[in-house]
């Protein structure tokens, strides 16, 4: 009598921290011990899938059940917001960096802006000055 092997079967190979690879049989989900975030995505055999919060802050996939190889696709392509936060860091830091390596640079710059606002603000002033004579 042969007894059939029951017990999933799965390979995990990890890339790096953001990509992952799982294939195998006979199971019906994946519950990964990596914290959670909306910017994980997962494939089942090319296949767009859901990632669920499970637990401690950790992800869970559910595989459809079928007798063929499972291959599960685990990504980390980060949110929206992230990728924002990182240009407006980038970008302070190439401006923090002018600032610093060209001083003469910057104050020829600043007095350049400030010529043409000054001028804006006094007509401003001398607009409200006109306006507060009128009565309405």
């Amino acid at each position: 009598m042969i007894i059939p092997n029951l017990y999933p079967q799965a390979q995990v190979i990890r890339y790096n921290s953001e990509k992952i690879e799982i294939t195998g049989k006979k199971f019906n989900g994946v519950y990964f011990k990596e914290n959670f975030h909306p910017g994980w995505q997962a494939k089942i055999n090319d296949t767009a899938a859901p990632v669920f919060e499970a637990g401690l802050n950790f992800m869970y996939i559910p595989i459809p059940q079928t007798p063929n190889q499972i291959h599960l696709q685990l990504e980390f392509t980060g949110g929206f917001g992230n990728w924002i936060w990182f240009y407006i860091n980038l970008l302070s830091l190439v401006v923090i960096s002018v600032l610093i390596l060209f001083p003469k640079l910057t104050h020829n710059l600043s007095s350049f802006i400030s010529l043409p606002l000054s001028k804006l603000a006094s007509k401003r002033i001398s607009t409200l000055q006109t306006d507060e004579h009128l009565n309405y």
